[in-house]
C-alpha cells in the first residue's frame, strides 16, 4: 500500500516486535522513576514524556524512537552538566 493517498502521507503501524516496544519502554521507565522535581518539570522532559505515550498509542516506532532518544539524551545532560545525580541504574 502507498503512503501517500490524496496528497496526505498515511501512518503506517510499526514493524518493532513486543520485545522492541517493552524494552523501549524499560529504557524510559528507568528515566521517569525517581527523577528530580526539577527535571521532571522541565518542558523538554514533558514534551519527550507527550511523544513516548501519543507515538505508543499511534504504533509510530519513529517518533517513539525520537521521543526516547530526547528523554535519554536530556537525563545524560543535566547529569552530566552537575544539575543533579544519577538516579537510575547503571545499564
Amino acid at each position: 500500500m502507498s503512503k501517500w493517498r490524496r496528497g496526505r502521507i498515511l501512518k503506517q503501524r510499526s514493524s518493532w516486535t513486543v520485545a522492541e516496544w517493552k524494552r523501549g519502554w524499560e529504557l524510559a521507565l528507568m528515566r521517569i522513576d525517581g527523577s528530580p522535581v526539577m527535571v521532571g518539570q522541565q518542558p523538554i522532559f514533558c514534551r519527550a514524556l507527550a511523544l513516548l505515550d501519543d507515538s505508543f498509542a499511534a504504533g509510530n516506532s519513529s517518533e517513539f524512537e525520537r521521543g526516547l532518544v530526547t528523554l535519554l539524551d536530556y537525563c545524560a545532560g543535566v547529569v552530566n552538566r552537575g544539575v543533579c545525580k544519577q538516579w537510575w541504574p547503571d545499564e
